[in-house]
């Protein structure tokens, strides 16, 4: 967030950011290592258009990434938040940040999804 009052100065329109906020960093939940919350009035704050989404919906994904360059002239950068789920569709690892930046287990997840997805 540190440098994103430089792109509305700059009128920076063409840029588009997404956040993928599953809610947790690698040292556990996020609101409870360093709360972010409200994330949208942040970017807000700094003059970014923001739009919040489900980040496991591919179409509501492409709609928004079109709604935002149809802004393109607003002066207005553009911030997507995605609202995911860690881990999502592997049972073992959703929902938790233990996995996170260990290749420990891979395996184990494939093997898993396999079975879930076939």
């Amino acid at each position: 967030m540190g440098s994103g009052h430089v792109r509305r100065k700059y009128k920076l329109d063409n840029l588009i950011n997404i956040v993928d906020y599953n809610k947790y960093s690698i040292d556990g939940p996020v609101e409870q290592v360093m709360p972010l919350a409200p994330l949208d009035a942040k970017f807000r704050d700094f003059g970014w258009w923001v739009k919040e989404i489900d980040g496991h919906n591919l179409t509501e994904i492409v709609d928004t990434l079109d709604l935002a360059n149809n802004l393109y002239g607003d002066g207005k950068p553009k911030c997507i938040i995605a609202h995911t789920v860690k881990g999502h569709g592997i049972p073992l690892w959703e929902s938790t940040h233990m996995h996170h930046g260990k290749g420990k287990g891979i395996d184990m997840a494939v093997t898993e999804g396999r079975e879930i997805y076939g």
